[in-house]
C-alpha cells in the first residue's frame, strides 16, 4: 500500500503538467504578453517547421512589421510598438498551409492592450 501511495505521489507532478498542456490538434499556439511599455512578447508554438509569416498591420491593411519564420517549430520575439501612433492594429500569423490567427492590438498612451486570439 505504501508503494502505491509513493508512486502516486511521484506521478502527481507529471499528471499536473499534462493537465495544463493545451490540446492543439496540430494547430499553432499564439500567446502574447505585454512586457514593457508598448512592448509585447510574442510566443508561437507548434509551427511544425512550416513557413510562417508574422505581421502587424494597420486597419487599412498596411504592413508595419513583418517577420518570416522558416524551419522552426517554435518562435519567440519582443515586438516593440513604441514607434506606432496610438490606434488599433492587427497582429496576424499566417502559415503556408493557410492557417490564420489574428489578434487586435490597441496602442494608446497607457501602453498596449491585446484582444483574444481568433482564427
Amino acid at each position: 500500500m505504501k508503494r502505491i501511495a509513493l508512486l502516486l505521489l511521484l506521478a502527481l507532478p507529471v499528471l499536473q503538467a499534462a493537465a495544463k498542456s493545451p490540446i492543439t490538434d496540430g494547430k499553432i499556439i499564439l500567446e502574447t504578453t505585454v512586457t514593457d511599455f508598448k512592448v509585447i512578447k510574442l510566443h508561437l508554438a507548434n509551427l511544425q517547421k512550416a513557413k510562417t509569416q508574422v505581421t502587424v498591420e494597420s486597419l487599412s491593411g498596411e504592413k508595419l512589421l513583418e517577420e518570416v519564420i522558416e524551419k522552426h517549430n517554435g518562435y519567440q520575439a519582443n515586438l516593440n510598438l513604441k514607434d506606432l501612433p496610438n490606434g488599433r492594429y492587427i497582429l496576424k500569423v499566417t502559415t503556408a498551409d493557410g492557417e490564420n490567427l489574428r489578434q487586435v492590438l490597441v496602442v494608446n498612451a497607457s501602453g498596449v492592450v491585446c484582444s483574444d486570439v481568433t482564427e
